[in-house]
């Protein structure tokens, strides 16, 4: 199998004309580090590339290839974050981001059935987030992040479409 491409070939947007903005540091921290966040999704594809790498290699180096991506949008959030005079702490409303938000499931129909979900709740979350921002080249760059999540869940599904391919049939 060949890997899939896990991003989207347009570029990300640059941030311009970024001022102090206590909404769009809010609605960035969502993204960054609540319990649907970049920081979870990172540290679930790392674990899952970890655990699937002895039965499924190669969706083990999709997910560690996902994992890469998803934490260049944190870079690109944090980043975003400072611009707009936050502190990228891994800290949302008071509650700092916990190891026990990652799916720690093992079974691998599971692991993508998960994933599916999660990067659909993450592409809807990219788009309403542009929305609620007024900065346009912010807006941008979370509607172009949207778009890997996008691509994302794609892949969730058709790599779940192939292994229910290979299962036998009774």
């Amino acid at each position: 199998m060949e890997s899939p491409k896990v991003k989207n070939p347009l570029p990300y947007p640059q941030i311009e004309n970024a001022a102090n903005n206590p909404q769009a540091v809010a609605v960035l921290k969502k993204l960054y580090c609540s319990r649907r966040s970049e920081t979870t999704a990172v540290l679930q594809y790392m674990y899952q590339h970890f655990v699937a790498g002895r039965t499924a290699r190669e969706i083990a180096k999709i997910f560690a290839d996902i994992g890469k991506i998803e934490m260049y949008h944190m870079d690109l959030l944090a980043d975003a974050i400072v611009q707009f005079g936050g502190d990228p702490v891994y800290c949302d409303f008071g509650a700092y981001w916990s190891g026990r938000w990652v799916n720690y499931c093992k079974n691998i129909a599971q692991m993508l059935q998960t994933n599916l979900q999660d990067e659909i709740d993450a592409m809807y979350a990219y788009k309403t987030a542009s929305q609620m921002v007024s900065n346009k080249s912010l807006q941008k760059l979370l509607a172009r992040i949207a778009l890997d999540e996008e691509l994302h869940a794609d892949i969730m599904r058709n790599l779940l479409e192939d292994l229910q391919e290979d299962k036998p049939q009774n």
